[in-house]
């Protein structure tokens, strides 16, 4: 099932390539309907990961109240959707879970509807046809489906989204040209994965792996933590710098001798994360990885971070998370 891990990641450069031309003016007219109101985005899996960078986005531009939700919490959600805009964020539209959450919009009408799909003509586009006041934003990856991990969807999904909305309140979206001017700028790709891998390996002697983030930062730090679990590389936490000195520090005093530290640090939160990392014991692995960005930018840099991330950790754990053997009950959960 799915595709090497390897491979995918070999292909993000090009899916930011095509992510940075592809047409968002559509869906940069939803968001500028949508600006006036509160953001529900809707995504499972991979896609929750979308759904909290979309929440981070719709928050920075328009000031409003945002919220990742996945589909079960939006189907028995007793909000008003009437009051507030909904966001369906999926990368091939076929789960079940997702299209249940037409229904629920079709029983409770949102003030403004949209569905983000990185698949074109999927069960979803069929299942929200004839859908009042619903805005249809179908996209074809040119890498074809994902592995087993949202990768190339999650990355041009978060683009696509960062474009739009920069469009719809007509400025700039300040994205490089380039996958690496955005991740690694002034370091070739082979020196920043083997700094990378240098930096990250003592994390994988450990059993558990606290994920320290910031605000941009927080949908690569649950991406870290989904594509951890969902593939089997690991135990992951997550929590902000702050969040974090509210008693979440306690683990690593009960268990030191099996928990690393991964820091995903930006320029707005540098001082922050080293006053933070200066009082961890000594003995613990700490992995502080800063990104050349803050807001957007460090958002999206993160999320690729995020990816390589995973890859690390599964090589070193002797696996590949774009093929894992899916059990029985897996398949059919």
């Amino acid at each position: 099932m799915g595709k090497p891990y390897a491979n995918e990641l070999e292909a993000l450069n090009d899916t930011y390539s095509w992510a940075l031309t592809a047409p968002v003016h559509d869906l940069a007219g939803w968001f500028r309907s949508a600006s006036g109101f509160p953001l529900i985005a809707v995504g499972s899996g991979g896609s929750f990961s979308s759904a909290v960078y979309a929440s981070f986005v719709h928050g920075l531009f328009t000031g409003r109240v945002a919220k990742a939700v996945t589909p079960l919490e939006a189907t028995v959600s007793p909000l008003h959707f009437a009051d507030l805009a909904l966001l369906l964020l999926s990368a091939g539209g076929g789960n079940p879970d997702i299209i249940a959450c037409v229904e629920r919009a079709r029983r409770n009408p949102p003030s403004r509807f949209a569905v983000f799909c990185t698949r074109k003509g999927s069960p979803l586009a069929e299942a929200v046809s004839g859908s009042e006041r619903l805005s249809l934003h179908e996209y074809e990856l040119p890498t074809g489906k994902d592995g087993f991990l949202a990768t190339n969807s999650l990355l041009a999904t978060a683009v696509l989204l960062t474009r739009a909305y920069a469009e719809a309140w007509t400025a700039t979206a300040g994205l490089p040209a380039t996958l690496a001017e955005l991740v690694h700028p002034g370091s070739d790709q082979a020196t920043f994965r083997g700094e990378l891998c240098v930096r990250c390996q003592p994390l994988w002697e450990r059993e558990t792996v606290v994920v320290l983030h910031g605000s941009a930062t927080h949908a690569a730090a649950v991406d870290v933590e989904s594509k951890f679990t969902e593939a089997a590389i690991g135990h992951v936490q997550t929590a902000d710098y702050r969040n974090f000195a509210h008693g979440r520090h306690y683990w690593l005093a009960r268990y030191p001798e099996s928990t690393a530290v991964l820091a995903l640090v930006t320029p707005e939160d540098r001082t922050l994360a080293a006053r933070t990392l200066r009082l961890l014991p000594n003995g613990i692995p700490v992995a502080s990885l800063d990104l050349a960005h803050d807001s957007i930018r460090g958002a999206l840099a993160g999320l690729v971070i995020a990816m390589r991330v995973a890859g690390l950790a599964a090589t070193a754990r002797g696996g590949d998370p774009g093929r894992p053997t899916v059990p029985t009950f897996g398949r059919r959960l």
